[in-house]
């Protein structure tokens, strides 16, 4: 083989070699830090009712409407004391709210009976908020929405079915 042939040969088989090697991978690009959490969103947030006399709460969407049965919502965000809040609750029909001003301070209910509207504290437990009602012989059976505000959080709304008994 003369030089030159032997030049285009070698030049030939490295061109061959480099385009058949796997080229490496472009350089990634980092993944995008982790987002911090929405400081405007509770931690958590839960509907269930209460046992009165242990004080556990047990989460619950479907309650069954018994006279007595206390329920409510708890809520978890970053606090060290009393937080305010503004809860209104919407009923499907008339509720029983045969309590008087001086029993439930800062509630309102609407003149057709299916709203109240509460403007309270709860303290702070370990991070939870609570606040809770006690299910009326006359209370309707069905779906109540339950919207509550916190100063500083974005509403939470709760959805529970109430069932009727026999």
């Amino acid at each position: 083989m003369s030089g030159r042939v032997l030049v285009r040969f070698l030049v030939g088989a490295a061109l061959a070699t480099a385009c058949a090697r796997p080229r490496p991978a472009p350089p990634s690009t980092p993944d995008p830090p982790p987002t911090p959490a929405d400081p405007s969103r509770p931690v958590a947030a839960w509907f269930g009712t209460f046992d009165d006399e242990t004080g556990k709460f047990s989460r619950h969407l479907a309650i069954p409407k018994v006279t007595g049965q206390s329920f409510g919502w708890r809520i978890k965000i970053r606090c060290t004391g009393p937080v305010r809040f503004r809860e209104v609750m919407r009923l499907p029909a008339p509720g029983d709210f045969s309590f008087t001003p001086a029993e439930v301070p800062g509630t309102i209910v609407s003149d057709d009976q299916t709203t109240t509207t509460t403007v309270d504290y709860a303290a702070c437990k370990q991070g939870w908020l609570e606040h809770h009602w006690i299910v009326a012989a006359g209370d309707p059976a069905g779906t109540y929405v339950i919207t509550v505000e916190l100063e500083g959080y974005a509403p939470q709304t709760f959805r529970p079915r109430f069932v009727a008994t026999e």
